[in-house]
């Protein structure tokens, strides 16, 4: 896989990015791009759930990825010219991309379950039928308990504090 460099097209003030091979790896979480086969040679590196992937406009052979807060915050890669498939790659690497950020669970354990699925449990002599959608709305309560419990000891540890100030105080003003 190749990099078009745009930053060195204005500092080298040439009218078009070079393009200069590197290499992509794409993991559960992350795609990264490093310059070299070296690791300490990381150009730029993304966390899947937060990138949009799609065709460079400017040359079908290029895909970019951009980051969804940021969009200014991208990268142009591409087929290598010297490759015989670099008309390929751009489409192999966004499509694996894509299925990598969209299908792939974000931890060993979890289960990748979109809204419309439907899990069938047994409690107890019955079975309950339950969708994607309500499964993902529990764990969605399941996290916000969990915030206001966090939330409720910490106030009561800050009236703990208080309390201990207040007592401190009055054994100081009583002596």
């Amino acid at each position: 896989m190749c990099i078009r460099r745009q930053d060195l097209k204005l500092k080298l003030n040439i009218k078009i990015a070079p393009i200069l091979p590197g290499r992509g790896v794409l993991n559960k979480k992350t795609f990264s791009f490093y310059d070299n086969t070296k690791y300490d040679s990381l150009h730029r590196s993304f966390l899947l759930q937060d990138i949009i992937v799609k065709p460079f406009a400017l040359d079908t052979n290029c895909f970019e990825v951009k980051t969804k807060n940021d969009l200014k915050d991208n990268l142009v890669l591409c087929g290598c010219p010297f490759e015989p498939s670099s008309r390929d790659a751009a489409v192999i690497w966004v499509n694996e991309i894509v299925k990598f950020r969209d299908n792939c669970p974000d931890n060993e354990s979890g289960i990748n379950i979109g809204n419309n699925d439907k899990i069938k449990l047994s409690y107890g002599n019955e079975q309950v039928e339950v969708s994607g959608a309500k499964l993902k709305e529990l764990g969605k309560n399941v996290l916000e308990d969990k915030e206001k419990d966090k939330e409720k000891e910490e106030e009561e540890r800050e009236d703990q504090k208080i309390s201990d100030a207040i007592n401190e105080v009055e054994s100081i003003t009583t002596n």
